[in-house]
């Protein structure tokens, strides 16, 4: 599966699912990274916010596939992967700056992620690949 690496399998001039990167890895990583800086603010313990995060991460490649969005296996698993990096950059954040900084910072992350994603749909919907 991961064998066969080579920048082909890159691909960032595309909304459509390369094998390993794609621009969704994008919303991926802005969606890890806001939802880091969230759930503390939500009053949940790191090891609950992770466990949530995770979960809602994976639930949502679940969704794609329930909902016929066809992406190779490898993207799948790289777009979990992304959130997930993602996130380790948010905690970062989270644990090393004034609530002042993580409240920008949750603010920046989520305006990013929507309007990613907005353009990500528009692109999907319209055929746009």
């Amino acid at each position: 599966m991961f064998g066969d690496f080579d920048l082909k399998n890159i691909n960032l001039a595309t909304w459509e699912g390369a094998n390993y990167i794609d621009r969704w890895t994008i919303p991926h990583i802005v969606t890890g990274f806001t939802l880091a800086l969230l759930f503390p603010f939500l009053g949940f313990s790191r090891r609950t916010s992770f466990f949530i995060a995770a979960v809602l991460i994976v639930m949502w490649e679940v969704y794609e596939i329930a909902m016929g969005i066809y992406e190779p296996e490898v993207n799948r698993i790289m777009d979990v992967v992304a959130g997930l990096v993602g996130y380790g950059f948010g905690f970062l954040v989270n644990e090393k700056n004034s609530t002042e900084v993580k409240k920008y910072s949750l603010i920046v992350g989520f305006l990013v992620g929507v309007i990613t994603s907005a353009i990500g749909w528009l692109a999907y919907i319209g055929g746009a690949r």
